[in-house]
C-alpha cells in the first residue's frame, strides 16, 4: 500500500515560518481500510501544520485561566422540596410557575476582591519576595476568610470560577471531597488554573488558542489530510503513521476556514508578524473567530489602503467612487487573533489583529461601471478552496494596558 509521505506530496510551503495548509494535489493513496462504502476517486491530499492540526483536533485541550473566586451550593431545605412536589401537582408542563425557583436554589458567589494580578517582574529575587507578602496577606481575602468558616454540612457543591483575559468567565469543576475542593481554592485562588475544554473550537468560528504551545511550534512538522468521497459525500480525515486515521473532520467548513487564514497570514504582514510574536514567546494568544457575517461600512471614513492605491491617479467622478465604496460592505470575511503583548517594564497589552478578506463576487456590480478598478482588484485575488478572496483591509489595535 502507498503511503502519501512515500509518494509525491504536496509541498509543505518554505516561504514563511507561519503557515496552515498546503494546495490540495491528487493522490493515489489507497484507502482500501476505510469503513464503509469504498472511496471514490480522485482522492486528494494536503499537508496541514502544526497550527492547523490544533484547530482541527476534536481532541480535548487544557487552557489556563485566571481562578477568581467560586459558586457554593446548599442543599435544598425541606420547605423547597414540599414546594417543588405542588408545582409537579397543580402546574403544567407550560405554566407561569413551571420554571420558578426560590431564591435559596441560587448559589453563593465568591470573587476575590484582590483578583488584579501585578505584572511580572524582570528582577525574579524581587517577584518572589512580593509573592510571599501575598501568600502572608492571603487569609485576610473575605473570600479566603469565608470558605475555611464554612460548615460542610450545609454545602451541596463548590465549583470554581475562572477568568480569561477578555473577562469571559466559565465554571470550574473542583474534584475530590468537601476538603480538598476549599484546600484547593485557597491555594489557587487568583492564579491560574488548568481548565480541559472539549475541543480546541468552542464557539462556531471561535476557538480558544491558550491550549496550543506556540513555542514549540515546528514549520517543518506537518500532517496528511485526505479527502475523498464516499457515497457521494466529501469526506475529510487526517492520517498518522502508516495512513491509519488520527481523527476525522465533521465540519468541513473548517477546511474553508483553514485556506482563508493560510492567504490572510500570506498576505497580512501584521497578523503574521503578531503569530511570530507568539512563537518567540513575546506574546500570548488568547482567541482566534473567523467572522463571517463582518459588515465594516467604509462610506464615511478613509478607503482602505489598497484602494487608496488604486484611485491614485486614476480620474474618477464621485459616483463612481460611492459605486466602489458601497460595494465593500458585502461579503466580507474577518480573521481576527486576540492575544497579550509582553513588554520589558512588566505591562501587559490585550491586542487585537485583524485581516478583512473580501470575496471578489462582492464587485460584480462595478464590472460595467469601473472596470479598470474591478482589473486591477482582480490580480490581488487569490483562488483556493475558499473561493476567490483578496485582504481588503489589515487592522491592529491595543485595547487597554494592563
Amino acid at each position: 500500500m502507498n503511503s502519501i509521505n512515500d509518494m509525491e506530496a504536496p509541498s509543505t510551503p518554505k516561504h514563511d515560518l507561519v503557515w496552515i495548509i498546503s494546495e490540495g494535489k491528487l493522490s493515489e493513496i489507497d484507502l482500501n481500510e476505510i469503513e464503509g462504502p469504498a472511496p471514490e476517486n480522485p482522492v486528494k491530499a494536503y499537508h496541514i501544520s502544526d497550527l492547523a492540526n490544533y484547530l482541527l483536533n476534536p481532541n480535548p485541550v487544557q487552557v489556563k485561566k485566571k481562578l477568581i473566586g467560586c459558586e457554593i451550593h446548599r442543599p435544598r431545605s425541606l420547605s423547597a422540596k414540599i414546594k417543588d412536589s405542588f408545582r409537579k401537582l397543580f402546574s403544567t408542563s407550560t405554566g407561569p410557575d413551571s420554571s420558578k425557583k426560590d431564591s435559596a436554589d441560587k448559589p453563593e458567589v465568591l470573587i476575590s476582591q484582590s483578583k488584579e494580578e501585578a505584572p511580572s517582574l524582570k528582577d525574579k529575587d524581587l517577584e518572589s519576595h512580593f509573592d510571599k507578602i501575598d501568600e502572608h496577606l492571603l487569609p485576610y481575602d473575605t473570600t479566603i476568610k469565608h470558605l475555611l468558616d464554612m460548615d460542610e454540612n450545609n454545602v451541596s457543591a463548590v465549583l470554581g470560577i475562572c477568568e480569561d483575559m477578555d473577562g469571559n468567565r466559565s465554571l470550574l469543576n473542583l474534584q475530590g471531597n468537601f476538603s480538598e475542593q476549599i484546600n484547593f481554592m485557597i491555594n489557587n485562588i487568583n492564579k491560574d488554573v488548568g481548565v480541559l475544554l472539549n475541543m480546541a473550537q468552542i464557539a462556531d468560528g471561535l476557538f480558544d488558542m491558550g491550549g496550543f504551545d506556540f513555542t514549540s511550534y515546528e514549520p517543518e512538522r506537518r500532517y496528511s489530510l485526505i479527502r475523498f468521497d464516499q457515497d457521494g459525500e466529501p469526506k475529510f480525515c487526517i492520517l498518522g503513521t502508516d495512513n491509519k486515521i488520527s481523527y476525522w473532520i465533521e465540519d468541513i467548513k473548517l477546511l474553508q476556514l483553514l485556506h482563508l487564514l493560510d492567504q490572510s497570514i500570506r498576505t497580512n504582514l501584521k497578523l503574521k508578524e503578531s503569530l511570530q510574536q507568539c512563537i518567540e514567546g513575546e506574546a500570548r494568544p488568547l482567541k482566534l473567530f473567523f467572522n463571517q457575517e463582518l459588515e465594516i461600512d467604509y462610506t464615511n471614513t478613509q478607503p482602505p489602503e489598497v484602494y487608496r492605491q488604486v484611485f491614485e491617479g486614476r480620474e474618477m467622478e464621485a459616483t463612481e467612487k460611492n459605486v466602489v465604496i458601497d460595494s465593500l460592505k458585502n461579503l466580507q470575511f474577518g480573521i481576527s487573533l486576540n492575544y497579550i503583548l509582553k513588554s520589558e517594564s512588566g505591562k501587559e497589552k490585550l491586542c487585537t489583529s485583524m485581516s478583512v478578506m473580501h470575496d471578489i463576487r462582492a464587485l460584480d456590480p462595478i464590472k460595467d461601471i469601473v472596470p479598470e478598478v474591478y482589473t486591477e482588484i482582480n490580480k490581488r485575488t487569490q483562488a483556493s478552496e475558499a473561493g476567490r478572496f483578496y485582504l481588503l483591509d489589515a487592522i491592529r489595535g491595543y485595547r487597554n494596558e494592563q
